[in-house]
């Protein structure tokens, strides 16, 4: 099978009277159809009947006899542990596809599949393992979705390996040594999460041999299990000649808890910040600015980041910051999380520390979360509500780019505290609703029905501010549309009529609302596409 599709597609380019050898040794016997067109047919009638067994068979996701040798046998007819996909959402799927949705949607429906436990139905999984190839944030899905069969199918195509659970272990090697680049990388990602001891080793083997383009990317995949016997290596590539391997090198380091970069930050922060207590004031934080920057500084990342709005040794210290796991500080200013924002915020160079203690709750959050950590987390959250909006832009994204790498039900907890605020705060603060539509969009999961309903009001709300202000049509028009995607479906479906009525007479408004409507409606379809038995 692996041979046949592109040396069919050559065939019709070329013509069978200047390449006969080819149709006789590329075509297997279920692709070849003398029996039907007669022992004595045209190479080109072979050809035709060949292609249409083919599309036939891609299609319906069987297999070839003669592919069975390719595949390791026939194809299964066991699916696992994995229940039938119900017959509407089967039917839902096939209208999905056809109409090219986005991949937001489908990835809506496989969510679904794999809550009801389900296995994708036979005849998509060739399309959807196309899809999830080209889409790879449909791939996680899709891989925990396939059953039985679709492991086998997935073992027909190199660029399928990606799919393929255990069975494929014993390919890695080869595909490491021969494949694409992206076939490499993923297969470098699979390696780190069975076994991060080989993977990396077999990084460094082939370290001096790799193209230089593509180590950034191969060195990314120790972010999968990172530990630390990994950062001997990692150390290596601080002193490598490509800046996006240095920079990938130290942002890694920065996540490695207890790394040698780490305390190289920290030795270079400890004369540089220092806790002012003066009489009859509240106590600070007080920072001197390095004043140059040296070879192990640069080797080591400072400087390497922008920062708008700050100056160029205001960033370096934001860099360091950056690398030192943020539950230091309260070890050292013996104080919890909210007291540190205090005493930051009573100094000079408060934006220095919120986005440099930020990008560390970032970093350390990729690692997993932490009580120590979700306390930094909401204490900035609660500091970015409390800032005036125009201080604000000091540090635009400090809480939402944090919230991103937390698991939902944490992230839930933290937007809910942000949507229980009143409702005269939010009309005073409309970042609070950009901060809203960015967690809208870094959503990979549906809203909770009561979360989904507050979120929701707020949008309402908005509404009686931007009716008759034109210049903030746009601004509802976007978070709207990033609503639609999050929110749990029936709420939006609720809501609908009553956000209708209010902006009545305004087009661009009414406009954006039908797309609203329209997305809800289609997730709804999919929800109860999945209530019936199967």
């Amino acid at each position: 099978m692996t041979r046949t599709v592109p040396e069919l597609e050559r065939l019709l380019q070329i013509g069978t009277a200047r390449a006969r050898p080819l149709l006789e040794n590329v075509v297997p016997p279920s692709f070849d159809m003398p029996a039907i067109a007669g022992t004595d047919s045209s190479q080109e009638q072979r050809l035709w009947l060949s292609l249409a067994a083919l599309d036939l068979w891609q299609r319906a996701g069987h297999a070839p006899s003669a592919a069975g040798a390719h595949a390791g046998g026939g194809a299964p007819t066991a699916t696992g542990d994995l229940a039938p996909c119900p017959a509407r959402a089967e039917s839902l799927l096939g209208a999905l596809l056809q109409g090219g949705q986005s991949a937001a949607l489908l990835g809506e429906w496989l969510g679904q599949l794999y809550r009801h436990g389900a296995h994708l139905p036979d005849r998509f999984l060739v399309k959807m393992l196309q899809l999830a190839t080209e889409q790879k944030q449909l791939r996680a899905l899709v891989r925990q979705l396939l059953g039985a069969r679709g492991q086998w199918t997935a073992r027909l195509e190199p660029d399928w390996e990606w799919a393929v659970d255990g069975g494929a272990v014993e390919d890695r090697a080869a595909i490491w040594e021969t494949g694409s680049p992206s076939q490499r990388k993923d297969v470098l990602r699979a390696w780190r999460e069975d076994d991060p001891a080989a993977a990396r080793l077999a990084l460094e083997s082939a370290w001096k041999a790799e193209p230089p383009e593509s180590r950034a990317s191969l060195l990314s995949c120790l972010g999968v299990r990172l530990q630390g016997a990994d950062e001997p290596f990692l150390e290596a590539a601080l002193d490598d000649r490509r800046k996006e391997v240095r920079m990938e090198a130290q942002r890694l380091l920065a996540r490695l808890p207890g790394s040698a970069l780490s305390a190289r930050m920290l030795e270079r922060l400890r004369p540089l910040v220092q806790v002012s207590r003066p009489l009859l004031r509240a106590a600070r934080l007080d920072l001197t600015l390095p004043q140059e920057r040296d070879a192990a500084m640069v080797r080591d990342g400072v400087g390497a980041n922008s920062h708008p709005g700050l100056g160029e040794k205001a960033g370096w210290v934001v860099d360091m910051l950056a690398c030192v796991p943020p539950e230091h500080w309260q070890d050292q200013f013996g104080c919890g999380a909210v007291d540190c924002l205090a005493l930051a915020r009573a100094g000079e160079f408060d934006a220095v520390f919120i986005r440099g203690w930020s990008g560390a709750v970032q970093q350390h959050l990729e690692n997993g979360s932490s009580p120590q950590l979700l306390s930094w987390l909401s204490a900035l959250g609660a500091l970015w509500l409390d800032t005036d909006p125009q201080k604000r832009l000091a540090f635009p994204d400090a809480f939402s780019r944090a919230c991103a790498a937390l698991p939902p039900d944490q992230r839930y907890q933290l937007l809910g505290q942000l949507l229980d605020t009143g409702r005269a705060e939010w009309q005073r603060d409309p970042g609070r609703y950009q901060l809203l539509d960015e967690a809208a969009r870094q959503s990979a999961t549906a809203w909770p029905p009561e979360l989904s309903r507050k979120a929701l009001e707020r949008a309402y709300d908005a509404l009686s501010i931007v009716i008759s202000q034109a210049n903030l049509h746009w601004w509802f028009v976007q978070m709207i549309g990033g609503l639609a995607g999050a929110v749990d479906p029936a709420a939006g479906i609720a809501i609908e009529p009553a956000l209708r009525q209010r902006a009545q007479g305004i087009a661009v408004l009414q406009d954006s609302i039908d797309k609203f409507t329209r997305l809800v409606q289609a997730r709804h379809d999919i929800y109860l596409s999945f209530q019936e038995q199967a």
